[in-house]
C-alpha cells in the first residue's frame, strides 16, 4: 500500500480541483495505481496498491499550465517521482508527503525537485 500527499501551488496560491494519477513506472506500461484531485486549497492523497515482488518506482503525473498573467503558457504533463529509497517492499504501508508542489517552477523548468518531502514523510 502506498500513500502519497502534498499541495499544488501556481505562483504561492493553491491549484484546485487538479487531477493528479499515482503510477508505477513498468517495463513495457506503466500500472495506474490511483487517480484523484486536489481538493479546494490544492491539497491531494491517494492511495494505491501494487502487487509487484520487485521494488516498485512509483511517480505522480499531471499536467500542469502555470503562468506569470501576462505569458501565455501550454499545459505540459509532468511526472514527478518519489526519490528512490522512499518506498519499499518490505513494508506494509508506504507514506510520502511531497509538500508543496509550485508548478511554476516545473513549467518553467526551474527547479524541480525543490522541497520535496521536508515536512517529512508523514501526512
Amino acid at each position: 500500500m502506498i500513500t502519497i500527499g502534498g499541495r499544488f501551488l501556481c505562483l504561492g496560491n493553491p491549484v484546485p480541483f487538479h487531477n493528479v494519477i499515482l503510477k508505477e513506472a513498468d517495463f513495457f506500461t506503466d500500472d495506474i495505481l490511483a487517480v484523484g484531485a486536489t481538493d479546494k486549497d490544492g491539497y491531494f492523497f491517494l492511495l494505491g496498491v501494487d502487487e509487484e515482488v520487485l521494488p516498485i518506482t512509483p511517480y505522480i503525473e499531471s499536467t500542469f499550465a502555470c503562468c506569470e498573467s501576462e505569458k501565455e503558457c501550454k499545459p505540459q504533463k509532468e511526472r514527478l517521482d518519489i526519490p528512490f529509497g522512499q518506498i519499499s517492499i518490505f513494508k506494509n504501508e508506504n507514506v510520502f508527503n511531497f509538500g508543496d508542489i509550485e508548478t511554476f517552477e516545473i513549467t518553467n523548468r526551474h527547479n524541480i525537485y525543490q522541497n520535496y518531502g521536508k515536512e517529512g514523510l508523514g501526512m
